[in-house]
């Protein structure tokens, strides 16, 4: 998690998200092993996207999954249009699970 203050517009984020993926392209060595890191980066702004600990973190949570979904090594802004896929989603792996189980 990432707090980032004094920012005068929601965009502002962007930059500060662009310079730290761009520090993940490259690979790391630890112990003598390259190592590849993605980064899937969620932005919720407060007061706009919660007024509350838990619901930027349910929000900034929900725009990460969008991020991985556009492909990973990227970020995504909350939108409110985001709620409304959660719980079309959820169902969706409820009856996915249900299926394995019933093979």
């Amino acid at each position: 998690m990432i707090l980032l203050r004094g920012l005068t517009n929601a965009s502002d984020a962007s930059s500060t998200i662009d310079n730290l993926l761009k520090s993940f392209r490259e690979p790391f060595m630890i112990d003598g092993r390259e190592l590849i890191l993605t980064l899937s980066v969620g932005i919720a702004i407060y007061p706009d996207n919660g007024d509350s600990r838990s619901k930027l973190l349910k929000n900034s949570d929900l725009a990460m999954y969008q991020a991985k979904n556009s492909g990973r090594n990227t970020y995504s802004y909350f939108t409110k249009a985001m709620n409304n896929d959660l719980p079309r989603r959820l169902d969706i792996e409820e009856q996915l699970c249900g299926a394995l189980e019933k093979n």
